[in-house]
């Protein structure tokens, strides 16, 4: 339903609502000189996506959620319910680059890219704490290495591993781009780790990947 109000609107009627700020059109046209763009009722683009992130392994990891932590599970849950809720399910291929010993940590259906060979630890071992975090560039350079040998694509997505996306993601995403949008970010909200309002009570209750159905009704605060 939201793709559908969107679609029939100007583009920049929703810019504010959805988040999409920062865009860049590169068409042929220019600031000084905009070449108009007809608006269109929405079809499904046919504009093909590879959605990136890089995904790791959790030690002793609570049983809900392995090889992942809570936040992982479902992000991870979420990309695959919005490819596979897209108009063009064809069209949207998941990948990722993980450290070579969380080869544990890539789902079955998304592509692996070559391992990443450093991280934050590697290279600044005398920071505090120690976290084994990928250097972005790293991450895209190993999508550019990749890329021949997988499934041609035309726009890149990439969002850190704990990024829940809504199920209509790449249909919405797809209207930016048929709107002349080359480039854009999209800005997140915050939501709450479980039901309940207090994390302390007995009755709280972590969110899993089976509830988002319930994560997409809730109010999160803006980012």
């Amino acid at each position: 339903k939201t793709t559908v109000i969107m679609a029939n609107r100007p583009f920049e009627v929703h810019e504010p609502r959805f988040g999409i700020h920062g865009g860049h059109r590169n068409r042929g046209d220019s600031i000084e000189s905009p070449v108009p763009r007809p608006h269109r009722s929405y079809q499904p683009s046919s504009v093909s996506f590879v959605h990136l992130t890089s995904l790791y392994s959790v030690k002793d990891c609570d049983a809900r959620f392995c090889p992942y932590g809570q936040d992982q599970s479902v992000a991870v849950a979420s990309m695959q319910r919005a490819r596979d809720k897209s108009k063009k399910a064809s069209s949207v291929t998941l990948a990722t680059s993980v450290l070579s010993g969380d080869g544990i940590a890539v789902p079955d259906d998304f592509v692996r890219l070559p391992d990443l060979n450093r991280s934050t630890t590697t290279e600044y071992p005398y920071l505090s704490p120690q976290k084994d975090l990928p250097f972005i560039n790293d991450v895209f350079s190993n999508l550019r290495l990749a890329s021949p040998d997988m499934k041609p694509y035309d726009y890149v997505v990439y969002t850190n591993a704990d990024i829940i996306v809504r199920e209509d993601f790449y249909d919405v995403i797809s209207v930016a781009i048929e709107q002349g949008y080359d480039a854009f970010t999209i800005n997140r909200q915050t939501i709450s780790k479980g039901v309940g309002d207090d994390e302390n009570s007995d009755t709280y209750r972590l969110y899993t990947a089976e509830d988002l159905d319930i994560i997409f009704k809730t109010s999160g605060d803006i980012h």
